[in-house]
């Protein structure tokens, strides 16, 4: 499987993961949900669980669009980026391998962070499951491995264009 149709499938299933796990605690929820807490894991914010779906949904939607537009990535004019050794990386011969990189980049750093909000998103809901509401410590292993795979996928682009080439 390649890795543009792999990323449509992982993309997919994040968002069928959001999606059920909605389903599947949605019902179960009171009326005011909490959906900010501190760094104790208390609630220190809350609103309506319809106005938490509604949010999730535009989030979602939001970074599903972004994953869809990073497609245009190689059809953008060579004039319009700026990598270094640009005239290296945009000459015809490397232009489309180095701005698929780039496409294939965006999307993963987008999958990334869908995982994460799919993931936050679980542990929301059923933080509200239990009387008061709690968030616990996972969050934090969480964002950890996010805040990781940030650093790895940030070297990895600035490893793969700041080589000096001759």
């Amino acid at each position: 499987m390649s890795l543009r149709i792999s990323q449509y499938v992982v993309l997919a299933a994040l968002c069928a993961a959001i999606i059920a796990e909605t389903a599947l605690f949605g019902p179960m929820l009171p009326m005011r949900i909490a959906t900010h807490f501190d760094g104790s894991g208390l609630p220190n914010g809350w609103m309506s669980g319809t106005a938490f779906v509604r949010e999730i949904t535009i989030i979602a939607v939001i970074a599903v669009a972004g994953f869809l537009a990073a497609g245009l990535i190689p059809k953008i004019p060579a004039r319009w980026i700026n990598i270094p050794s640009r005239d290296y990386w945009l000459a015809p011969e490397r232009q489309a391998a180095a701005l698929g990189f780039v496409r294939d980049w965006v999307r993963g750093f987008l999958l990334f962070t869908i995982a994460l909000l799919a993931g936050v998103h679980g542990l929301v809901l059923q933080a509200n499951l239990i009387d008061p509401p709690q968030l616990g410590s996972t969050v934090f292993w969480i964002l950890g491995a996010y805040g990781i795979a940030t650093l790895a996928m940030l070297a990895a682009i600035i490893w793969r264009f700041s080589l000096k080439k001759t």
